[in-house]
């Protein structure tokens, strides 16, 4: 790229709320994977490079983007059910109460 580099770009996408969560996955000749590491990748892929290893790098990144997905509407649905329990037994002690 002739006026941004790609870690520059990297670093404006984890900046942004709504692109934080994008995998990023660094394709680069050199020895520049802990840099990538650091400011977010997700993944690290050398040049010269294989095709096929792209994409299931690519879908790879998919499920788990899916099961971390999966992991948060579960524990939303488990916090949902604990706060229901909580008021149920709440409101079985207010009634002991009076």
């Amino acid at each position: 790229m002739p006026d941004v580099d790609g870690f520059e770009v990297l670093c404006a996408l984890k900046t942004h709320n709504k692109w934080r969560t994008i995998p990023v996955i660094c394709i680069t000749s050199g020895d520049m994977e802990q840099r990538a590491f650091e400011l977010g990748a997700a993944d690290y892929i050398s040049k010269p490079f294989d095709p096929q290893v792209v994409l299931l790098r690519i879908y790879n990144q998919i499920l788990l983007r899916r099961h971390m997905e999966d992991l948060e509407k579960l524990v939303l649905r488990k916090i949902q059910e604990t706060i229901d329990t909580r008021d149920n037994i709440l409101a079985v002690l207010a009634d002991i109460i009076e």
